[in-house]
């Protein structure tokens, strides 16, 4: 059966998965990306490594970061049941909030941008609701993540 035209090309399964996969590996590589900058500029991993002397293990531990994203999307993408227990739940849990807890405190350091942004940009009025806007923001849609998502 000749391929007529671009609409027989689409109408292809194959086709339609392999255009699928492209766009979801490369959005999943950005945002990635992404994150692993922001891990980098706010320097959680060098001042982990400072903080306990390990320094010269900062390859190691940005490569178990790397592996360890890689896993988690797997598990994520596959729904790959883990039967860890409870134990095993708290600790995974415990060191998911110190991560996180270090996160936003790097975060806080480096949040001098919304003074430098504000000066650059000559706002006057309205950088109480550029805030609020921002905090009402990220609590919609953890409420959303919550509602529709994990429950």
């Amino acid at each position: 059966m000749p391929i007529s035209s671009i609409t027989d090309v689409l109408s292809m399964g194959i086709l339609k998965e392999c255009i699928l996969f492209i766009f979801a590996f490369a959005s999943g590589a950005g945002v990635a990306g992404g994150l692993f900058a922001l891990i980098t500029v706010l320097g959680v991993i060098v001042r982990f490594a400072i903080k306990t002397g390990t320094e010269q293990y900062i390859g190691v531990y940005e490569s178990c970061i790397i592996f360890g994203a890689a896993l988690s999307n797997i598990v994520w993408v596959y729904h790959i049941s883990l039967r860890l227990g409870e134990v095993m739940c708290f600790i995974t849990g415990l060191t998911y909030g110190m991560f996180v807890g270090a996160m936003a405190m790097a975060l806080s350091e480096t949040i001098k941008v919304f003074p430098i942004m504000i000066r650059r940009l000559k706002l006057k009025i309205g950088i109480t609701a550029m805030v609020t806007g921002f905090a009402l923001g990220k609590a919609v849609g953890g409420i959303i993540c919550y509602v529709y998502y994990i429950r």
